[in-house]
């Protein structure tokens, strides 16, 4: 559940969202104030070749009751050589409805905030974590955006066809180039890793393991 505990991500993912910040900006800003807003942004992820660096422009409008809040971001990739910056939009629902013509209303106590996790081995892609839920509510997931570097085409991957509540992205597949893991599981089960491959089909991934590049 999206709460206002003390936790460093709302679904203990290993690549985190800046929870901890949220928390704390809400707890110092909405007592002061009736509404703001602040910006955040994540550390820069440069690729193999030193050639890129991908961060996230993190937004937090802050109103005094935190289900009242929104949180969003925009991923950026950006030419060290050029100066020129990428962004990255993925096609998740509530990241897609962030940018339509819809009501700032609609949109309050919704979290869509992207994370950049890991350039593949060579560098021609990257992966970001695409966190979407709803504050104070168990409605929480992941997305995975690839980002490649080639054709700047972007990929939004989920599992499909299962049933579940939570989805975590765990990483790169060690065993296929293709593919990223996601760990799944319905509230209160252990999860079970499966695999998307870049087509959007959910395979087993019995004996994959999930693979981050430093």
């Amino acid at each position: 559940m999206i709460t206002s505990r003390k936790i460093s991500d709302p679904l203990g993912s290993s690549y985190p969202i800046p929870w901890d910040w949220v928390l704390k900006t809400h707890s110092q800003v909405s007592t002061a104030i009736d509404s703001d807003v602040r910006l955040h942004r994540t550390p820069d992820l440069m690729s193999p070749d030193g050639e890129y660096i991908a961060y996230s422009q993190i937004t937090f409008q802050i109103v005094p009751q935190l289900h009242y809040c929104r949180l969003s971001s925009q991923v950026y990739v950006e030419d060290l050589d050029t100066g020129e910056s990428f962004p990255v939009a993925p096609a998740s629902p509530i990241a897609v409805c962030g940018v339509s013509a819809i009501e700032a209303m609609q949109m309050q106590g919704t979290i869509s905030v992207g994370i950049p996790v890991s350039w593949s081995e060579t560098g021609d892609r990257l992966l970001i974590r695409q966190f979407e839920g709803v504050l104070c509510t168990s409605e929480a997931t992941d997305y995975a955006v690839v980002w490649e570097r080639r054709n700047h085409r972007t990929l939004t991957l989920a599992p499909t066809r299962l049933h579940y509540t939570h989805a975590i992205l765990a990483g790169w597949s060690e065993q296929y180039n293709d593919r990223v893991l996601f760990r799944v599981s319905v509230m209160g089960d252990p999860p079970v890793l499966y695999a998307v491959n870049f087509s959007g089909v959910t395979l087993s991934a019995e004996g994959d393991r999930p693979k981050i590049y430093d």
